[in-house]
């Protein structure tokens, strides 16, 4: 008898999955109403680049609080960039500060 609950289980962790994949199968086989090959390249591409001197921010709550104690950084273009450290650390307060 306990095989069949396992039987069942697993039957049902089976009709999961086929019931999943139908669904990106079906993604997979959409034809997006843009196109997305070809179409018009721009004649000349700008440099492109993000550079900052000397960031200092504090928050509008604790006014006194540097959070960003003069970052500097020039990313060029084309480079992918992580802002990585602890919680705490800054890096959504670049992030908020660029945008």
């Amino acid at each position: 008898m306990m095989k069949f609950g396992l039987l069942a289980a697993t039957f049902g962790a089976v009709m999961s999955t086929i019931g999943a994949s139908s669904k990106i199968i079906k993604i997979m086989e959409h034809i997006p109403l843009i196109r997305i090959e070809g179409g018009n390249q721009p004649e000349w591409y700008p440099e492109g680049r993000i550079q900052a001197d000397e960031i200092k921010f504090s928050y509008p709550s604790k006014p006194t609080v540097e959070v960003l104690k003069g970052i500097s950084f020039n990313i060029k273009r084309n480079k992918v960039v992580a802002l990585v450290g602890k919680s705490g650390c800054g890096k959504s307060s670049i992030i908020a500060v660029l945008e």
